[in-house]
């Protein structure tokens, strides 16, 4: 009987005292809680951060997108002011408005034209080291890539228009502007002013944006392909000869006589926007040789009708 008493006391002194793990446990919970809020405060914290970035970034592409979008509206509104000047100041026969037939285009010797004194036609040296238009293009000047003066030439149209630039694979029509500045080719194309002028020996440089509608689509030009070009007084037809992409520094591309240049030729068009789309990277270059010039008189050379 003793050992029994004995027995229970042990176990009533050993059980855990309720007042004792009452005492203990609320002790514990508090470091729990801490911990668990913690966690909350940091997971709200980065999903703040994350929603800002995240806000910031959409603010960032669609300014960036709205930008570009307005300039090509800007584009596209001054190329309809631009059209309808040269319409009035160049005015059309009907012949003018639909392709001219093969019988009226006579051919004008490539080498005539109103070449200014002091171009060589056959001139090869280097070119000065002045960047290739991109954007903010090439400088206006009175020094062509040979060293040798150039006249800037008086406009065509009142409006600054110098030409209209017709690429029938692209299904384009545009304006050209005189100067390649970024003012100017908001306008649209713009004529590298240090290179000669339409119908003078030499290579004549035309830079414009890589934006729909300007030369967004300017790597579609393949070899053989055709570019007219109308003044107010001629036609020039030039065939695509040469395809590459290029630095921003490489300016033998606007050279007199290209590198790679058909034998006996002596009058070429340079056409340069910038590559891949959205940079300024590089600059996409096509290359074309006159191969007929025609009176504007005599009506539309046929090339324009070639889809």
């Amino acid at each position: 009987m003793t050992e029994f008493i004995d027995i229970v006391r042990f176990m009533r002194t050993s059980r855990p005292d309720p007042a004792v793990e009452s005492a203990v446990e609320p002790a514990a919970e508090p470091a729990a809680a801490t911990t668990a809020r913690r966690s909350d405060r940091t997971q709200r914290l980065l999903g703040v951060a994350a929603a800002a970035l995240l806000i910031g970034g959409l603010a960032t592409v669609g300014a960036t997108g709205l930008n570009w979008w307005s300039r090509i509206h800007r584009i596209e509104a001054n190329q309809v002011k631009l059209a309808r000047t040269v319409d009035v100041e160049w005015p059309r026969s009907p012949e003018h408005h639909q392709a001219g037939r093969a019988g009226n285009a006579m051919s004008v010797p490539v080498a005539q034209g109103t070449a200014a004194q002091g171009t060589a036609a056959q001139d090869t040296s280097a070119p000065s080291a002045t960047p290739l238009p991109s954007g903010s293009a090439l400088p206006s000047g009175s020094v062509s890539p040979s060293g040798s003066a150039l006249p800037s030439g008086p406009a065509s149209s009142s409006s600054g228009a110098v030409a209209r630039l017709h690429i029938p694979r692209l299904r384009l029509d545009l304006v050209v502007v005189e100067g390649a500045g970024e003012a100017d080719l908001l306008r649209g194309p713009g004529h590298i002013s240090n290179t000669p002028l339409f119908g003078q020996p030499g290579n004549v440089g035309i830079a414009g944006h890589r934006y729909p509608g300007v030369f967004w689509d300017l790597d579609r030009l393949r070899d053989g392909d055709h570019v007219v070009v109308e003044t107010h007084d001629e036609w020039y037809v030039y065939r695509v000869s040469r395809e590459m992409i290029v630095g921003p520094s490489d300016v033998d591309v606007l050279a007199p006589r290209p590198a790679g240049a058909p034998e006996g030729a002596r009058n070429f068009l340079t056409l340069v926007t910038c590559d891949p789309v959205f940079t300024t990277l590089h600059r996409l270059i096509r290359q074309a040789v006159l191969v007929r010039a025609t009176p504007r008189a005599d009506g539309a050379p046929p090339e324009l009708a070639i889809n």
